[in-house]
C-alpha cells in the first residue's frame, strides 16, 4: 500500500491504534509496523541510487501544480475557491461545461469538491463515534493528508477519487442509507451517475 499510493503510509496510524488497543499498551510487537515507513524509505533510496534524488516522487508533484502548505491553508484555499465558484454561478456562470478536464466548469467543480469534503468529514465524525477507533482515525488522517497538498487553482482536485479508498465513510454511508430504507433510491441514483460518467469517459473527458 505504501509503495502504490502516498496515503498508504497513513495505514501506520490504524495499525498502531489497533495493536495498542488489543495489547493494552505499547510493546515490542509494534516494531513490525515500521515496515510501512521502511518500504517508503527503501523506494526513496532506490530513486536516489538511480540518480533522481531522495525526494523525487514528492518534488514531481509540482508538475501537477501541487503544493504542500498544510491542512489549514489547504482548507482555506478550498473554501475560497468554492465561494468564488458560487459567485460565478450566481452571476450566470456555467455549471455543466463538458471538456477534457471533466463535465463541470472549474467554478462548479470547486463547489462540488467542497461538498464532497464536507460529506467526507461528517462521515468520518460518525465513524469515530460508531466504528473502531482505527477506522475513523485512518479516514481522518487520509483527509488531512489530501487537504494538506492542494492544487493551485483547484485546491481539492481529485478529492472525490481519493474518497473511494476510504472504506470507513462508505460503511457509514451504507448503514445510514439502510437504516432509512433508501436502498432502492440510492441504487437508482448510483445507476444514473454511472451512466452519466460512463458517457463522459467514453467522450474522452476526465472522470475524477
Amino acid at each position: 500500500a505504501t509503495l502504490t499510493r502516498p496515503t498508504g503510509i497513513v495505514l501506520l496510524v490504524a495499525l498502531v491504534i489497533t495493536r495498542v488497543r488489543a495489547r493494552g499498551g505499547f510493546d515490542r510487537s509494534l516494531a513490525w509496523a515500521l515496515a510501512l515507513p521502511a518500504a517508503l524509505l527503501g523506494y526513496m533510496a532506490f530513486l536516489a541510487a538511480s540518480g533522481y534524488g531522495w525526494l523525487a516522487s514528492f518534488q514531481a508533484q509540482s508538475g501537477w501544480s501541487r503544493v504542500t502548505p498544510g491542512p489549514v491553508a489547504g482548507l482555506g484555499a478550498a473554501i475560497w475557491a468554492a465561494l468564488r465558484g458560487l459567485v460565478s454561478i450566481a452571476r450566470g456562470g456555467a455549471v455543466y461545461h463538458p471538456a477534457l478536464l471533466g463535465p463541470f466548469s472549474m467554478r462548479a467543480e470547486s463547489v462540488i469538491l467542497l461538498g464532497v469534503l464536507t460529506v467526507m468529514a461528517t462521515a468520518t465524525g460518525v465513524a469515530l463515534r460508531r466504528l473502531p477507533l482505527a477506522y475513523g482515525a485512518y479516514a481522518a488522517a487520509v483527509i488531512l493528508l489530501c487537504v494538506s497538498s492542494p492544487e493551485v487553482g483547484q485546491p481539492l482536485w481529485s478529492l472525490d477519487r481519493f474518497a473511494l479508498t476510504l472504506f470507513p465513510i462508505w460503511m457509514v454511508a451504507g448503514a445510514w442509507i439502510s437504516a432509512r430504507g433508501w436502498l432502492r433510491p440510492a441504487l437508482l441514483l448510483s445507476s444514473a451517475l454511472l451512466v452519466f460518467y460512463t458517457l463522459q469517459f467514453s467522450s474522452w473527458s476526465f472522470v475524477a
